[in-house]
């Protein structure tokens, strides 16, 4: 840990102030002629941080307030921050359902302080690392904010399924062309499509604790359908490690009608609409 820094060929200092522009030739004649500076925060103050033994958010300004939090992820396999949340100071739970099966990861919570209308980051609070293991498949409905690329859940559509599972292909779509020609080989021409497609059977309904197939009745069928056709996105997880930003192609409810229960068996196809890695879901925890 550095205790001070030299700027411009010989001057010692004890801080570091980030300001937005171009420092004024009063600055820099000040830092030059090596003269005693006081800095204060001012309105284009970004960060304002003496080396004390360290930097921490209290020491970025002793006056200004906590007004949110900046939520992120990070894989320990890997080092990728990706944003979950920017939520205010009440805000102070929530849940993350954009992670992946069999994977272990940490959260970076970093206070936003707020002072003359000014909003800087303090630095982050990392957790101990969180390992996920789970058995079944889920698709999770989502709700758009007002922030590009960020979504909140729909707390009515989360979709569990663990009974009779039977996936199929999980299928990659390229653009690509072979065109014939007069040569000894084809050519061929690319684009940007990479995308997936894939499809589930699975029974609609859950085992309760008794060992008794429980849930399965009409008005969780018509919700499912309604569900399948509301063009919102929905987010795809299965006991892999895909998370898969996908919609519903179609889906085929079907009555095992030999079976006294009237077991359902639902079939769907999904395709993929976007990257996992760029978009946001969480939920509020009241």
């Amino acid at each position: 840990m550095y205790t001070k820094v030299k700027l411009y060929g010989g001057q010692d200092v004890n801080y570091v102030w980030v300001k937005e522009g171009t420092s004024t030739n009063e600055e820099v004649t000040a830092v030059d002629n090596n003269k005693i500076s006081t800095p204060t925060w001012d309105a284009k103050t970004i960060a304002l941080a003496p080396f004390i033994n360290g930097i921490s958010a209290s020491e970025l300004n002793n006056t200004a307030s906590i007004v949110g939090y900046k939520i992120q992820r990070k894989n320990v396999n890997d080092d990728v921050l990706y944003n979950v949340a920017e939520l205010s100071s009440d805000k102070t739970r929530i849940q993350d359902y954009n992670i992946s099966n069999r994977s272990t990861f940490e959260y970076h919570i970093t206070p936003i302080y707020e002072l003359n209308n000014v909003r800087t980051l303090g630095s982050p609070i990392i957790t101990d690392p969180i390992s996920t293991d789970w058995s079944a498949w889920s698709v999770v409905g989502t709700k758009l904010t007002n922030k590009e690329k960020v979504y909140t859940v729909d707390e009515d559509n989360i979709w569990s399924f663990e009974l009779n599972i039977k996936s199929n292909a999980l299928t990659p779509k390229f653009d690509k062309t072979f065109q014939d020609g007069f040569g000894r080989f084809p050519r061929a021409s690319y684009g940007n499509r990479n995308y997936i497609e894939g499809g589930l059977e699975t029974l609609i309904g859950k085992v309760s604790y008794n060992g008794e197939y429980t849930d399965d009745n009409i008005d969780l069928w018509e919700k499912w359908v309604q569900f399948c056709a509301n063009g919102q996105l929905k987010l795809l997880k299965d006991r892999k490690g895909h998370v898969l930003p996908i919609d519903i192609k179609d889906t085929s409810p079907e009555c095992m009608d030999d079976l006294s229960e009237q077991v359902t068996t639902i079939s769907f196809n999904f395709v993929q609409l976007d990257d996992s890695k760029v978009i946001s879901v969480y939920g509020l925890v009241v």
